[in-house]
């Protein structure tokens, strides 16, 4: 039983057509720590690849495996098309089980999507391998390239054609495959070149032992009986599988038993190092990535993800991971442990950098009474989940199971998307301080998803089937007086459900409520939309036989232009009258006005791509080794062919800007230091994507991490200066940016201990910046100043710097999906002239040791990027004044936050302002000015006083709007069709880029000299002599005298100083 497409079982969960199982009354249970007393190691049981149920490895090996890894920094082993052929058993078998029952009532209603007949695995990818540096012309791809079809229209429209139609298309496929043969053949012929990688090249008239396909690690991290046969092999790869199988079983078992032996050793190896299990709660030091080819893996207790580790299953035909009857644990996967009812392995609010991918999880042979889940996903920031689908026993299987796709208990998430739940008592079952999800579909569960704790949460594209209850929030935030932990807010934005009789459960109270807010939903045949538990009473009703649509409706508090909020109990809610085309899906298999979201590209069909491996072409990765020369020599030759370039996993240094442009990279990661500085906090070196002036390009970045060995203080880890050449071309998926706190940094407790204040400690000038002409796709992307030591086992406090998060000055589109910016100095997300951008979620804290120094120290300089705080209007008696802004929006358009928690949790190391409940740690987080049609949902404050502050305006009090733990507002109206923070006066920018085009100004000294002075339009008269008119003018004495005007004019000018002092 081999994998399961995402796409064809969404397609062909949408288009069943049957009965509905009935509803049941029972008390919603889910599993606490305290119900679960022990989650053993992985004991004896049975492990099987490739079908061969209980004929393989215990599950322990598996735990061996991934443990090893950690210390060979190496890929698993790769599977090529033969050992990756798709087996279509596993559908079909889903397909037909009485197991998953019917996804629409039988109403009426018609599925929005045909019945097909799902294409053969030949059609999806051909008869046979091609070769690797060639672009595969599938059947299905040729056809989808001349109709101008994608996405999930592509295989429905190619059932829909005539037998002749698709046999003239498998024609021609294999034509060119055997074309594309001969080409390879001839090119090896004549002589490698360095920059076409090729399985295998021929040299003095014979071929070389196994090389490595492109962009594939040279050792396999699992090594298995045909690789070492491979390995001993002088033929070239397509010949490797004929050959295996032709050899007699005896034969083959000689090979399994030398990688046994080639396995065995490895994992001692690992075992003398250092592992991470408890007492060892985080580390930089063994990263790994664990690969799993196709097959049913059969399972007994749970798979352990150690931390810093990515567990991938082949995204074009899914492992199974078949939970046994026998199982004993809690997640099939977890990634954590409880060595007692509250004490884990791991800190959840620390556990990072983990992701699993590309996976089927099925329950359904595990006892029904027993809880077990899928995942086990107790995690914190660098996370996701993706590409998974979890198949549980339904409720009309067995009434009572207690099944559950992924359970959440705690954390500080976070990102997860395409993922696929069947059956159970919940889909998913989460508890979280906030988090972000994508692309989610629930079908035939008792609840979809129960949500029994967060602080805020955004929930995006998501679509119910035949579920009793869609959506259930357990107990608000505890009711009246509460300052409990319920769940404080939830953004649902494009959710669909069909045949879902209660669509939201939840309760409501006026004091300490859930936030809640629909925005554009669709429920067809759902009987009520939002029920009340406490009265069992109806706020929102449905149809049970027509289509109910939602606009934007929720409850809780809102906050009017004025700063002041009120309960609304249940109502519509404000909502733009329209939103900017280019933000939204465009294509004709999406609603209408729905956000744009893009999964991470697989490279299934990477094209005319050709794959360019930076180590195999001379990059060192080592540390150590300068590599700024070679990378952008791949870069800038990867750019002029559209190339794919792959980064083994290494510490790639740069020392000066590495500028990648208009290039598709494929799964990276890269690890860069950027070590030149000029000038205490004067920006210097970058780590550009996309020179400035490149427009209209292909830009796709994976795994990546950019970071710095300090000091650094003029650092600029990320420039984005791409824009897009179609929607979402430009993306950044699970990349993150981190300054210190790692092994190599320079920047870890013994350089920068807590309260210390170290010059060497100043890191960067900035996390990452877009420019003004640039466009993005950012998803799961973390941009953190260290707060603490990864490698100390006490997670010890430190004291790094970097002045700014991330600069916003793009027109757009862009979309933020699940990011976070924590601990700069100055903000952590500032948009600058910004023009039509989604948010949503974003995560923020300030800096613990703030403040002490006040900012901006340590960065004591002018005006050096757009619209820098200068904190000038801070009394000096003053403590929570001059401290980092979470979020700061200045002369912007079109911005629409779903979702933002900006925390400020310290004063100079103190949590007493949060402890003591008064929650006065920070004065204002959240700044507006000059900014038009501003949209804000549910926002959430903890540790600060004003929840927004606008230039001129009234701010929002946060005691006014404590919901449990936080303080919440369901959406903020200041900026709804209007301008927010409004300038007394416009102000003007003395230059333009555009003037500026034709000289050799330093990019900070162009945004200086660009900058906007706060005063009356006719003071740029006044750079020149002239009458301006008699001195008993009292309106020409304001504008001349005006405090705002000077002060502007004094910041610019010290700008100008500061950015230009190499310019006469």
């Amino acid at each position: 039983m081999l994998g399961l497409d995402f796409a064809v079982f969404r397609a062909t969960l949408m288009r069943q057509v049957g009965q509905m199982y009935p509803m049941r009354q029972i008390a919603p249970s889910f599993p606490g720590p305290g119900l679960v007393q022990s989650f053993p190691m992985p004991g004896p049981g049975a492990f099987a690849t490739q079908g061969q149920l209980g004929q393989g490895h215990e599950p322990s090996e598996i735990i061996s495996t991934m443990t090893a890894l950690h210390e060979q920094h190496q890929l698993g082993n790769i599977t090529d098309e033969g050992v990756a052929a798709r087996n279509s058993e596993y559908l079909a078998a889903l397909r037909s089980s009485s197991q998953i029952p019917s996804l629409f009532s039988p109403n009426g209603f018609q599925s929005p999507w045909p019945a097909v007949t799902p294409p053969s695995n030949a059609d999806r990818f051909g008869s046979g391998p091609w070769p690797p540096t060639a672009r595969p012309q599938n059947p299905i791809t040729i056809y989808a390239n001349e109709a101008g079809v994608s996405g999930f229209a592509v295989e429905p429209r190619w059932s829909a054609l005539s037998e002749d139609q698709k046999a003239a298309y498998r024609v021609r496929s294999e034509t060119l495959r055997h074309e594309a043969w001969a080409q390879q053949e001839a090119t090896l012929a004549e002589g490698p070149s360095p920059f076409a990688l090729t399985a295998c090249k021929k040299l003095d008239g014979a071929c070389e032992p196994w090389r490595r396909l492109p962009g594939v690690p040279t050792r396999p991290g699992i090594i298995t009986g045909l690789s070492v046969f491979r390995d001993e092999q002088e033929i070239e790869w397509q010949e490797v599988l004929r050959r295996w199988e032709a050899l007699t079983e005896e034969h083959r078992q000689v090979f399994e038993a030398r990688a046994a032996t080639a396995n065995a050793a490895a994992r001692a190896t690992f075992r003398e190092g250092r592992t991470l299990y408890a007492g060892c709660p985080a580390s930089t030091q063994f990263p790994a990535t664990v690969y799993f080819p196709a097959g049913t893996y059969l399972v007994s207790s749970p798979i352990i993800q150690f931390y810093n580790t990515e567990m991938l299953g082949d995204p074009f035909n899914r492992p199974v991971i078949l939970a046994a009857e026998s199982f004993s644990g809690f997640g099939v996967i977890t990634s954590d442990v409880y060595v007692d009812d509250d004490v884990t392995w791991y800190l959840n609010q620390n556990s990072f950098f983990r992701s699993v991918r590309n996976f089927v999880i099925d329950l359904r042979p595990t006892p029904q009474w027993t809880y077990v889940c899928g995942i086990h996903w107790q995690v914190a920031q660098g996370t996701s989940l993706e590409n998974i689908a979890f198949i549980s026993t339904t409720p009309t299987e067995y009434d009572g199971t207690t099944q559950q796709g992924i359970y959440m208990e705690n954390g500080s998430g976070g990102f997860m998307s395409d993922l696929v739940f069947v059956g159970g008592n919940f889909g998913g079952n989460f508890g979280n301080q906030q988090f972000t999800t994508s692309s989610m579909l629930f079908d035939s569960c008792w609840t979809g998803l129960q949500i029994h704790w967060d602080w805020g949460w955004t929930i995006q594209d998501t679509e119910f089937y035949n579920c009793a209850k869609g959506i259930v929030i357990v107990g608000g935030a505890g009711g009246l007086f509460s300052t409990g932990q319920g769940v404080g807010s939830l953004s649902l934005v494009d959710v669909h459900m069909w045949g879902v009789p209660v669509v939201i459960e939840t309760s409501l109270f006026e004091d300490n409520s859930t936030a809640l807010h629909i925005d554009n939903g669709g429920f067809q045949n759902c009987e009520t939309i939002v029920l009340k538990s406490q009265t069992n009473s109806v706020l929102y009703p449905g149809d049970g036989t027509g289509l109910t649509n939602v606009l934007s409706w929720g409850f809780g508090k809102v906050a009017d232009p004025s700063g002041e909020t009120g309960f609304v109990n249940g109502a519509n809610m404000a909502a733009p009258e329209a939103y900017p085309a280019s933000l939204l899906v465009t294509d004709d298999i999406h609603p209408p006005a729905k956000s744009f979201h893009r999964t991470r590209p697989s490279y299934a069909d990477p094209g005319n791509s050709q794959i360019f491996d930076v180590k195999a072409l001379g990059a060192k990765g080592d540390g150590a080794t300068d590599d700024t020369a070679v990378l952008n020599r791949i870069l800038d030759i990867a750019a002029n062919v559209s190339g794919i370039v792959y980064f083994p996993h290494g510490v790639y240094v740069i020392k000066d800007t590495s500028g990648l442009a208009h290039y598709q990279p494929g799964m990276a990661a890269d690890h860069g230091h950027r070590l030149p500085v000029r000038g205490h906090g004067e920006p210097a070196g970058r780590s550009a994507r996309g020179r400035r002036g490149v427009r209209r390009c292909v830009m796709e970045i994976q795994c990546m991490m950019s970071t710095v060995r300090g000091p650094t203080a003029g650092a600029v880890l990320v420039e984005w200066n791409v824009h897009e050449s179609s929607q979402g071309s430009a993306g950044l998926w699970d990349s993150h940016i981190r300054v210190g706190g790692a092994k190599g940094s320079d920047l870890q407790n013994a350089e920068c201990p807590k309260t210390a204040q170290n010059k060497n400690c100043i890191a960067a000038s900035m996390m990452m910046h877009m420019t003004e002409k640039s466009s993005g796709y950012l998803e799961n992307v973390w941009m953190w100043v260290a707060d603490h030591d990864m490698e100390d086992a006490d997670q010890i406090q430190i004291n790094v710097y970097a002045a700014r998060g991330i600069l916003i000055e793009s027109q757009g589109p862009t979309w933020l999906w699940g990011t976070a910016a924590e601990h700069a100095v100055l903000y952590q997300y500032q948009l600058s002239g910004a023009k039509n951008v989604v948010m949503g979620l974003i995560q923020t804290e300030a800096p613990y040791f703030q403040s002490s120094p006040k900012a901006p120290a340590p960065f004591e300089m002018g005006l050096v990027f757009k619209d820098d705080p200068n904190f000038a209007d801070c009394s000096a008696s003053s403590k929570t004044c001059a401290m980092a802004w979470s979020l700061r929006m200045i002369d912007s358009t079109n911005i629409y936050v779903i979702s933002g928690g900006l925390y400020t949790w310290f004063q100079d190391y103190s949590q007493e302002c949060v402890n003591s409940g008064a929650n006065d740690c920070q004065l204002s987080t959240f700044y507006v000015e000059q900014s038009f049609d501003v949209w804000v949902y549910n926002l959430i404050t903890i540790g600060v006083i004003q929840m927004v502050t606008a230039l001129n305006g009234q701010p929002v009090s946060a005691a006014n709007n404590r919901n449990g733990f936080a303080s919440s507002i369901v959406t903020w109206l200041g900026g709804a069709n209007q301008t927010a923070g409004g300038r007394n006066v416009t102000g003007y920018t003395p230059h333009t880029r555009d003037d500026l085009a034709g000289n050799s100004f330093s990019e900070q000294c162009k945004t200086a000299l660009t900058g906007t002075i706060a005063c009356v339009n006719q003071a740029m008269q006044w750079t020149s002599l002239g009458y301006r008119g008699s001195l008993d003018n009292a309106t020409l004495q304001d504008e001349v005298c005006d405090v705002g005007c000077r002060s502007s004019l004094a910041s610019w000018y010290q700008g100008v100083s500061s950015s230009c002092a190499d310019y006469t």
